[in-house]
């Protein structure tokens, strides 16, 4: 405010003294304009900051209330997510144990399948050597060339084949044991 009464005190008080001049009472005018206009401009610039201020708080209010509703979202995401992981970490549990089980089965399942495979592989073994000492059985002896002294007698089929018989029944028994 004092400094408009000093510019008015200033353009005024010569122009009184000296009287009016053109030049300054177009000066004054155009001083008045510029003054008229500078008032404009701040009263249209302090409604435009305003304005702003406001948009400026109601964004600053939008983005607290976002960030609130996002810790929330996130605080029963992450309550649900542990009630979900605590409700299949049991069963999940149990089918790991179940599994690894299964896998201590398996494994003696081998075992034994490797134990029978064994097994049944060396009774092949005893029935080639039964089938080929049948065979040398069965084989004819070679004819005698000349009278024999003591000569014995050939064994009789039913002997050999109880003789056989007898040898299987033995050598399977074996086996199993």
């Amino acid at each position: 405010m004092r400094l408009r009464l000093c510019w008015f005190s200033l353009f005024l008080i010569p122009s009184l003294l000296f009287g009016v001049n053109k030049d300054i009472a177009e000066l004054q005018r155009d001083l008045s304009q510029l003054t008229d206009e500078v008032r404009a401009m701040r009263s249209s610039s302090d409604q435009k900051f305003a304005a702003m201020t406001v948009l400026v708080q109601q964004i600053l209010d939008a983005s607290n209330s976002a960030k609130s509703a996002l810790a929330v979202l996130d605080s029963r995401m992450n309550d649900k997510l542990e009630k979900q992981s605590v409700s299949v970490s049991q069963p999940v549990a149990v089918i790991s144990a179940k599994v690894d089980q299964m896998s201590n089965d398996f494994g003696g399942m081998k075992d034994a399948l490797n134990d029978v495979v064994s097994r049944i592989g060396k009774l092949d073994q005893k029935l080639v050597e039964l089938n080929n000492t049948i065979r040398t059985i069965q084989a004819p002896p070679p004819a005698p060339t000349g009278p024999t002294a003591g000569a014995t007698t050939p064994a009789v089929p039913q002997t050999l084949f109880t003789k056989w018989h007898f040898a299987t029944k033995w050598a399977v028994s074996r086996t199993w044991r």
